[in-house]
């Protein structure tokens, strides 16, 4: 099957005037544990910079805390240490400066 449009980098403009629309990725996964979402966010971070570089100013928040919090953690209380490190992360930022807010939650639902 041969392609029937070239597959050249389309000219994307997202606005008229030059300035950048600022994007925040908003992640709330284990920082340190592989899995979907990170997996996810890294191709969305590619997408984004590749297709949209100089029309995007692309931020990502890390609002998970690491594996090692959550092992010093008993098993029965890691999904509340786990929600409570993310609300209290999340209390701290200031997202107003951002046009865009991305929520890469991991299915947990978070608004």
């Amino acid at each position: 099957m041969q392609p029937t449009e070239s597959c050249e980098r389309p000219d994307i403009r997202l606005r008229n005037d030059d300035s950048m629309i600022r994007v925040a990725l908003i992640d709330t996964t284990v920082t340190d544990a592989p899995g979907s979402m990170a997996r996810y966010r890294q191709q969305l971070e590619n997408a984004l910079s590749e297709f949209c570089g100089d029309a995007l100013d692309v931020s990502t928040f890390f609002l998970g805390c690491d594996q090692k919090t959550l092992d010093r953690t008993t098993p029965r209380l890691r999904m509340w240490k786990r929600h409570a490190h993310i609300w209290r992360a999340a209390s701290k930022l200031d997202l107003w400066q951002f046009e865009v807010l991305h929520l890469l939650d991991g299915s947990f639902g978070y608004v």
